[in-house]
């Protein structure tokens, strides 16, 4: 049988999308293995994680006063949309 070790389980494509998930590593190697973090570039601008609402409505939103008591605490958060008929 064909292990881990036999192969390319040490370039990016092998360590990602291995052949054969049979191995004979030590526990300590599999550890060292499993703590790898790839490393990203940070963006090149401050950002902040936002969540958007998309409303579908042919009338008045219903609850709209706690609708806009949410949306006023959380603004810098959110993203609302709101689609009306014409």
């Amino acid at each position: 049988m064909k292990t881990v070790e036999d192969g390319d389980c040490w370039s990016i494509d092998g360590f990602v999308r291995p052949e054969n998930l049979s191995h004979e590593m030590s526990d300590e190697k599999l550890f060292w293995r499993a703590s790898m973090v790839p490393v990203k570039e940070p963006y090149p601008y401050e950002r902040v994680p936002k969540v958007a609402f998309m409303f579908l409505t042919r009338g008045p939103l219903p609850m709209l006063p706690l609708w806009e008591t949410f949306f006023k605490e959380n603004e810098k958060y959110l993203l609302v949309y709101v689609h009306k008929p014409p």
